[in-house]
């Protein structure tokens, strides 16, 4: 029993070992890494800013609240850029690889993988600025009060 014990615990031991000796960047790596993460965050808030607006703006199509028919032509090719930012951070997020997908890799190809990463996301940050800007400004328009006719 004693033995069958030392086995199991041995195996076990052994492999959280190779999972997390596998599943760690090294220092430098967990930098960039980290670098990576907190762009994705921070461009996360204002896309769920982004597609609040988004939100709202289909709302006021659908419902007809009385938006002019070249406001609304305007609009719709902006509602396609932002659904095109959107689609690009969904794309990014769902193509992305981790600590664990990376393992095997030298550190050039990590360090590399990784900073190309972060120039997609500084680019999908910018997209999502832009059309969060734009959202913001379709949104006041239609939500500014109309003058009634007299």
């Amino acid at each position: 029993m004693l033995k069958n014990s030392l086995s199991i615990f041995t195996f076990l031991f052994i492999s959280t070992m190779l999972i997390t000796g596998c599943n760690k960047f090294n220092p430098e790596e967990q930098a960039l890494w980290d670098e990576v993460m907190k762009l994705h965050d921070d461009s996360m808030l204002n896309h769920g800013v982004m597609m609040q607006n988004t939100s709202k703006i289909r709302k006021a199509l659908k419902s007809g609240a009385n938006i002019p028919g070249q406001l609304e032509l305007a609009i719709k090719p902006n509602l396609e850029k932002i659904d095109a930012a959107d689609e690009a951070m969904m794309s990014w997020m769902s193509n992305l690889k981790g600590p664990m997908k990376l393992s095997g890799k030298s550190h050039d190809e990590i360090m590399s993988y990784l900073n190309g990463e972060k120039a997609k996301i500084k680019k999908i940050d910018k997209d999502i600025l832009d059309q969060l800007t734009v959202s913001r400004n379709i949104l006041n328009v239609i939500e500014t009060p109309k003058p009634s006719a007299q």
